[in-house]
């Protein structure tokens, strides 16, 4: 709280007075002891930050309620200072949490070899998926893909190089997709693929493109070997009357291109995409 008499500066002085706390980051509840006359003196004041003023000669109650005033204003920027304080604290706290909640949901929906999405996220985005098409009828395209021989390639270089080949493997595959389409790690050597907004051909060109990538791009590992990994994959579409029944469909369309001979993609209920041409012998 602060007494500003007016001295011989008067109404200027005490102008200046109050420029400089406010330029200061100072300015108190302040209380102009004097007479002022002038309304636009008075009101330059209150501008300028007088709370209140009191009247010469000084009236001791005068003078007290003033005090009063002065101190239940003090109160109030506390509460107010504390109050704001409050509110900071826990708006950090609560923007720690979303930061904190946003890793838990990433790591609980993260394969952590892999880096790719993994099985739970894959049956929750499965569901919003088919949820889409029956209410708004947005076509999506699901690819089952499964390392061949992968077996083989744990026992011949042991189980270490078989997690490098996935970590590899899982690479190729976030690389050659769109930013809306989503990878994911569903078992030990299987690998979906949701695409958004796209055809059965489309999403069987996805596949085919995929397998190529992977046929024709081989893993040098650290230790220098080299891996030429393969893998088949079964494509399918909305349609089918439950997400059990999808998924049995495209799961059977990838053994199909296991049984045909392997770095293959079979179509649901359509066969090998590309069809292969038949020899004249055949």
């Amino acid at each position: 709280m602060l007494l500003l008499g007016l001295s011989a500066g008067g109404v200027e002085g005490a102008l200046a007075v109050l420029a400089r706390l406010r330029e200061q980051g100072r300015l108190p509840y302040t209380i102009l002891v004097g007479h002022v006359k002038n309304e636009a003196d008075q009101r330059r004041l209150l501008l300028a930050g007088i709370s209140d003023w009191v009247p010469l000669p000084l009236p001791a109650p005068r003078l007290v309620h003033a005090c009063k005033r002065a101190i239940e204003w003090m109160h109030a920027r506390r509460i107010q200072a504390e109050y704001e304080s409050a509110i900071h604290d826990l708006r950090e706290r609560r923007s720690m949490l979303e930061i904190e909640a946003a890793a838990l949901r990433s790591e609980v929906l993260t394969d952590p070899l892999t880096e790719l999405l993994n099985r739970r996220a894959f049956d929750q985005n499965l569901d919003h998926a088919v949820r889409q098409w029956e209410r708004h009828r947005r076509a999506f395209v699901l690819v089952l893909g499964d390392v061949d021989h992968f077996k083989l390639i744990n026992d011949r270089f042991g189980h270490p190089v078989g997690d490098e080949v996935l970590r590899q493997l899982a690479i190729r595959i976030r690389s050659a997709l769109r930013k809306s389409d989503l990878a994911f790690r569903i078992g030990g050597e299987e690998f979906a693929v949701l695409l958004t907004e796209t055809s059965l051909k489309a999403g069987a060109d996805v596949a085919n493109k995929l397998r190529r990538r992977i046929d024709e791009d081989p893993i040098v590992l650290p230790g220098g070997q080299t891996i030429f990994p393969t893998m088949s994959f079964g494509v399918g579409g909305p349609g089918a009357p439950t997400i059990s029944a999808l998924m049995a469909q495209v799961d059977k369309a990838l053994y199909q291109a296991k049984r045909l001979g392997r770095n293959r993609v079979v179509l649901a209920g359509d066969g090998e995409f590309p069809p292969r041409a038949v020899s004249a012998g055949s």
